[in-house]
């Protein structure tokens, strides 16, 4: 989006996320980071280039208390109005795609000329008072895109609705050459990519590990939960997080990409881009049952999806593949 809109001649602020819950202890490294991005900034502001600045601000993670809130607005939105009229930087089209008070504060108080929302998962769906504010926001914007089908229930109205799915950049993941080639010998190798998180099934991920010990399992990703039970398994390996533009290098090692998550309110409602990666890259693709990754199958057919109703039918799934690779290596 930011490289479309300074094609077009615009210029763009990027502010940094600024969370949508409150703060937890796993929060601490990504906090750590935040206070070295300020720290090595101009106050936060970061010029990228000609056309890009970047602010990383420092804020408390506490939304809802009424000294946080004034001192958020303090510490965020005023730095950020002085920027905007020291750039000659006048009624702005804002994109936001965090719903908490401080993002509230800043569509409230600043002259613009377009407010959107992009709604890219149902992220306030725990807490009343993160829906409210959510409410409020969906109420002050002219244009909300959704990633899911199952959010645009929470727009009242359709006029400013528009579906908007996850994508990537299909002419660089499919230049990939995967290898087709398994010998007997040969390890499968399985790939999750994505944040390590706490919706992934890992009773399934235990099952698949023990029931394929010969094979490999890579989860590729930053890790926001630690599974000690996954960690102990000698065939699963967490790498850590990589850079964007090393993604498709990655994904021509392995022979099967998998979505082991767990089916609730929150995963219903996400439209996981890893998918849209695995099949531009040719990758067999298994996931759990996901509403979305049901509405891909069957808006486009012949891609390899396998879309799996329960653990044992995951499995059973990895088996076909797995005998697929072997028949096709003869």
């Amino acid at each position: 989006l930011i490289d479309y809109l300074v094609k077009k001649k615009n210029n763009v602020l990027f502010v940094e996320n600024t969370g949508s819950r409150n703060v937890r202890i796993t929060d601490f490294p990504r906090i750590k980071k935040r206070l070295s991005n300020f720290i090595k900034s101009s106050k936060g502001f970061k010029k990228i280039n000609k056309k890009i600045t970047s602010f990383s601000p420092i804020f408390f993670p506490y939304y809802f208390n009424f000294f946080f809130k004034s001192f958020n607005s303090f510490l965020v939105l005023k730095p950020i109005v002085k920027w905007l009229n020291n750039n000659n930087f006048h009624d702005p089209i804002i994109i936001n795609f965090i719903p908490n008070p401080i993002t509230y504060s800043l569509i409230n108080n600043i002259n613009s000329n377009l407010v959107i929302y992009y709604m890219a998962d149902n992220m306030t769906q725990n807490d009343k008072k993160f829906r409210n504010i959510e409410q409020k926001i969906i109420n002050k914007s002219q244009l909300i895109f959704y990633s899911s089908i199952n959010l645009k229930n929470k727009i009242n109205e359709t006029a400013k609705r528009q579906f908007l799915p996850n994508g990537v950049n299909y002419d660089i993941f499919s230049k990939i050459k995967l290898s087709k080639k398994y010998k007997k010998k040969e390890s499968l190798k399985i790939v999750y990519l994505g944040a390590v998180r706490d919706i992934i099934n890992d009773n399934l991920v235990l099952k698949i590990s023990k029931t394929f010990p010969n094979d490999k399992i890579y989860f590729i990703g930053p890790i926001l939960t630690k599974f000690k039970k996954l960690q102990k398994q000698k065939n699963i390996f967490f790498l850590g997080e990589i850079k964007h533009n090393q993604v498709p290098s990655y994904l021509k090692k392995f022979h099967i990409g998998i979505l082991p998550y767990k089916v609730n309110l929150f995963t219903k409602s996400i439209n996981p881009l890893k998918v849209y990666e695995y099949v531009s890259s040719g990758l067999p693709v298994i996931s759990t049952n996901l509403p979305n990754v049901t509405k891909l199958i069957n808006d486009y057919p012949k891609i390899q999806i396998l879309k799996a109703k329960n653990d044992d039918y995951f499995i059973k799934q990895i088996f076909n593949i797995k005998k697929n690779y072997k028949q096709n290596s003869k």
